[in-house]
């Protein structure tokens, strides 16, 4: 199900990088970025499927909010308008 497509409060808790990155409103690339550069969480293993926990990426954006000046988050900003 793609992102226009997601009904409200239908996310699930586990999400894959796409959904994840839909999630937090960026294209797969940007959130993969977001994780290398640690302001988004690493995913769980289950077998050979990477998962997010949504309930984590709410956490690390809140933490985000809290954190000024934080210079991967220009970049991308500045990327994606």
């Amino acid at each position: 199900m793609t992102r226009a497509r997601m009904p409200h409060g239908a996310w699930p808790r586990g999400l894959n990088c796409e959904l994840a990155a839909a999630y937090r409103g960026v294209c797969p690339n940007t959130f993969r970025a977001m994780v290398a550069a640690g302001t988004m969480p690493k995913p769980e293993t289950h077998g050979h499927r990477k998962i997010w926990d949504r309930f984590a990426i709410d956490k690390a954006w809140d933490h985000h909010d809290e954190v000024e000046d934080d210079p991967l988050m220009e970049a991308l900003d500045d990327s994606e308008a």
